[in-house]
């Protein structure tokens, strides 16, 4: 596996993601834990089948009395982003057109200084290639992926059994930001078991010992965490820990 222990280790895993899958069109996700797999949340869950719809719909009835500008309730797609975005379990799964953003994420947890942490990359065109049959790119109002997301509030409609890279309406500051994108999943299985799952998926390690090196790196480009989470709270920690840089 590719290991990223430096500045100049982590220019040259965009250069071979580049290489590997012969485009520039790049997405990224930073785990903190090597080991930790690509699955999303609710289905980490062992009642996943009967928590999804519930939590769906609970949080679909109850948000607009929390929240202004809300979607309109037949916008699926839009209200499964604004439950991931606070952090509800979803079938969907986090990932960022930045390479740097992504290795933020990676080593940003002191907790996790020493474990070793994973960078992924993902051709979004590939996946959706694999299985959809074509070469295209998706967002959630997309028809191809509809059923995903209806699937997600009402067990009813259709199952499709297929995994989607998709782009968002960027209702938040936050996926701005990020360069925030999202695979979809209406199966269970871990990403990278699925079976051909390499001619998309690229796997980097992290060694835990090259990650408050990594940190500082990013810090210092302005990868941080008062920018990628633009909110007071955010800026008053930063603020607060900033002597960490300098550990």
């Amino acid at each position: 596996m590719p290991v990223i222990s430096s500045s100049i280790d982590l220019i040259n895993a965009l250069k071979d993601a580049i290489a590997q899958f012969d485009c520039h069109d790049i997405w990224w996700r930073g785990h903190a834990v090597s080991s930790w797999t690509l699955q999303p949340k609710i289905y980490r869950r062992e009642d996943a089948e009967i928590a999804e719809n519930d939590l769906a719909r609970t949080f679909r009835r109850k948000a607009q009395s929390r929240r202004q500008n809300c979607p309109f309730q037949e916008d699926v797609s839009n209200w499964l982003f604004l439950m991931q975005h606070h952090r509800l379990p979803t079938r969907l799964l986090d990932w960022s057109e930045s390479i740097l953003v992504a290795t933020y994420f990676a080593v940003q947890d002191k907790e996790k200084h020493s474990e070793a942490g994973a960078l992924w990359a993902l051709s979004p065109a590939l996946i959706n290639e694999q299985q959809f049959g074509k070469c295209i790119f998706l967002s959630g109002t997309s028809p191809e992926v509809r059923p995903l997301f209806e699937h997600a509030f009402d067990h009813k409609f259709p199952k499709m059994e297929k995994v989607a890279a998709i782009t968002a309406t960027e209702s938040d500051i936050r996926m701005m930001v990020q360069l925030a994108a999202f695979t979809i999943h209406g199966i269970g299985q871990e990403l990278e078991k699925i079976p051909g799952s390499e001619k998309y998926l690229l796997k980097f390690e992290i060694p835990a010992e090259a990650k408050k090196q990594l940190f500082n790196f990013l810090f210092d480009l302005g990868i941080r965490e008062s920018n990628l989470f633009p909110d007071l709270d955010s800026l008053a920690n930063e603020l607060a820990y900033f002597d960490y840089k300098k550990l």
